[in-house]
């Protein structure tokens, strides 16, 4: 017999697990700050700082995590607004204006959100096949990669280049992309890194 949770796809399944454990952890986290709040009117509250930024940066990290919506439907959009949160410019090739994307565009404004609170900002542009089946997303990112390699998601790198304490937001990013079907490469050499987004396409 099928049961609801038969037809859940892997962005479903891993945004309930995330949401249950970030509201588990908020709560802890609630009581923590609400016993430093108290410890810093007895003491110089310099000493209670440290431990309070700390709560602060795992607050905005679950805050990521709640933003994460599996509910929310894909819709064809036209490429320069489905690509608009990853900068690509309104105004694109008049042979291009046809093409659309199917996205659920709340999740990609968050995919582009965390890219940037990972990496800053970076110069994007876009190549269409010839087949207008898939187009290329290329990110020029501003970041200096610490080795030359390949990486195979956002998680990987964000968790070899800037530490893995980034790599749960690399991770939410490729949760994302993967639902919609979209491949990525992170390329890192010759003091640049650079990201693949391959894209498929429906022609108009």
């Amino acid at each position: 017999m099928n049961t609801a949770d038969d037809n859940q796809n892997e962005l479903q399944v891993c945004a309930r697990i995330l949401r249950a454990l970030a509201h588990r952890i908020r709560g802890d986290l609630s009581v923590i700050t609400n016993d430093l709040a108290y410890i810093a009117t007895l003491v110089d509250p310099s000493e209670t700082e440290r431990a309070r930024n700390r709560c602060s940066r795992i607050s905005a990290g679950l805050s990521n995590i709640g933003a994460m919506s599996s509910s929310e439907a894909k819709k064809l959009l036209p490429i320069e607004y489905a690509l608009r949160p990853f900068g690509v410019p309104g105004e694109i090739a008049k042979e291009n204006r046809g093409v659309r994307i199917l996205v659920a565009d709340g999740l990609i404004e968050h995919a582009a959100s965390l890219v940037r609170e990972l990496v800053g900002e970076w110069e994007s542009h876009i190549q269409i096949k010839s087949d207008a089946k898939e187009v290329d997303l290329i990110l020029q990112l501003r970041h200096t990669p610490t080795t030359e390699t390949e990486y195979v998601s956002v998680g990987a790198f964000a968790g070899a280049q800037l530490g893995e304490r980034f790599a749960v937001e690399g991770g939410l990013v490729d949760l994302i992309l993967r639902d919609h079907g979209w491949q990525v490469a992170v390329v890192c050499g010759d003091q640049r890194a650079t990201v693949c987004i391959t894209i498929p396409t429906v022609p108009g």
